[in-house]
């Protein structure tokens, strides 16, 4: 019954926010009540088809999924944004034949801040980077940001466990539109000697596949995963006692997944994302965070030119 209650309500609010006039309406009483604390909406996506179930009625999933909808808030010590949804899968927006649709929600997420009075679109998980392949021409602010927090958790995570300052470290998505970004930002900060790049998906010459990994076995390791679902599972049983595993994922690695690291005497975290609080509560292991994505325009660049966060991190 709950769970009925809460889809109607959400359902009766995404449909308030696709009149035009309450959203401007809304918009100026948000901005009046946060100021310029209110920077960003964010849209997110469904990580499967059993989620959206779990949310929302099947039959408005289908109607709204080309269509950003009104999900929640969310506020962090920095700054708050609204969050938004789209019921479309990866699978579904990654496929060229859909960039005419892809395309409309991007349009559709520029009016919206518009008419909400915000300056910043941030987009979750692989978006940013479908967008681009699409010909979207935007700032990514959302990767610029999280490849920082990236590397500052894994720094965090280096040192909360031991590990020599000159351990390897291997990005496990490496090629990616974020996995470039983050390889580049360690290399620059010298937060690593070796820095192993893997990605058998792409053609770039300096990654590998996994069967590198074989030479490091028995060291202390640092593996970096911000590939795409599923991925990590396909890596758990080449790993050994020493490896510590920094997940950005989400999903994140099955329950068995991180069982199996943790048998072998690895560790595994997860970066939850920026504290915050927000309505609804962000699933699984979200909860008393806001995904990186969402928080990046929320938190200003600090005095020292960093970008600032107070970031959470969960060992499982």
């Amino acid at each position: 019954m709950y769970k009925n209650i809460r889809a109607v309500a959400q359902i009766l609010f995404s449909e308030l926010f696709s009149v035009g006039l309450f959203l401007a309406a809304f918009g100026w009483v948000a901005k009046a009540v946060y100021g310029d604390r209110l920077s960003t909406i964010a849209l997110f996506y469904p990580a499967n088809r059993r989620y959206i179930e779990s949310v929302t009625f099947p039959w408005y999933a289908r109607k709204v999924k080309w269509r950003p909808t009104f999900g929640g808030f969310f506020v962090t010590s920095k700054g708050c944004g609204f969050i938004f949804a789209i019921g479309a899968l990866e699978e579904e927006f990654s496929d060229p034949g859909n960039g005419a649709n892809l395309l409309a929600v991007h349009e559709a997420m520029e009016s919206l801040a518009r008419k909400l009075r915000i300056r910043s679109v941030a987009y979750s998980g692989v978006l940013p980077s479908v967008l681009a392949r699409t010909g979207v021409s935007r700032e990514p602010i959302e990767l610029v940001r999280t490849s920082h927090w990236i590397v500052e958790a894994a720094e965090t995570v280096r040192k909360k466990c031991g590990m020599p300052p000159d351990c390897p470290i291997v990005v496990l998505g490496a090629a990616g539109y974020l996995g470039r970004r983050v390889v580049s930002l360690i290399l620059e900060s010298g937060a690593a000697r070796e820095v192993v790049e893997i990605d058998p998906a792409h053609l770039d010459p300096l990654c590998r596949d996994k069967e590198i990994l074989a030479q490091y076995r028995g060291h202390p390791l640092l593996l970096i995963n911000i590939s795409r679902r599923d991925v990590m599972e396909r890596y758990v049983e080449l790993l050994w006692d020493g490896v510590v595993v920094l997940n950005e994922v989400y999903p994140e690695c099955s329950s068995q997944g991180i069982e199996q690291i943790k048998e072998v005497g690895g560790r595994y975290f997860h970066i939850q994302g920026v504290k915050a609080w927000s309505i609804p509560r962000f699933p699984g292991a979200y909860e008393g965070a806001v995904p990186c994505c969402a928080a990046s325009a929320a938190n200003a660049v600090g005095l020292n030119g960093l970008y600032t966060a107070q970031l959470k991190l969960l060992e499982k």
